[in-house]
């Protein structure tokens, strides 16, 4: 498991990565060397953060403009293809139950907070992980 979700991480990034070097070539060194430093901290094996901190507040983590979706939504306009690792992180997100924030009905966060159409690709995505998520 752990293995997956570091893949997972990984894809995530290297997608974020590659939408903003090709949005930002002027600066592609620096955001290689960022991610690469990303990279580096989470894969140290003491890791601080508990799951309870990082998962807090998920709605706010996970709208249009925010961590995971500021750079979905760069990559839907200038990729051919869907950014999956981003979208499955959101999705994990969304099945995250933080007992101070419960999403009642996570599928409308898709088009409300994400900014996703539901009946877009990347919205069908995230549903479909969702139901894996929770089955």
């Amino acid at each position: 498991m752990q293995q997956n979700l570091y893949k997972l991480f990984q894809g995530a990034i290297e997608e974020s990565t590659q939408v903003l070097v090709n949005k930002y070539p002027d600066n592609s060194n620096e955001i290689r060397e960022y991610a690469e430093k990303i990279i580096e901290r989470f894969s140290l094996h003491v890791m601080p953060d508990q799951i309870e901190r990082v998962g807090r507040n998920p709605l706010n983590k996970l709208t249009k403009d925010e961590r995971f979706l500021a750079p979905v939504h760069m990559y839907l306009e200038m990729e051919d293809d869907l950014p999956k690792s981003l979208l499955t992180a959101c999705a994990m997100g969304l099945n995250y139950a933080n007992s101070l924030e419960p999403i009642d009905n996570k599928v409308e966060v898709i088009e409300k907070y994400m900014g996703l159409s539901e009946s877009s690709e990347a919205g069908k995505f995230i549903k479909n992980k969702l139901n894996e998520l929770i089955n």
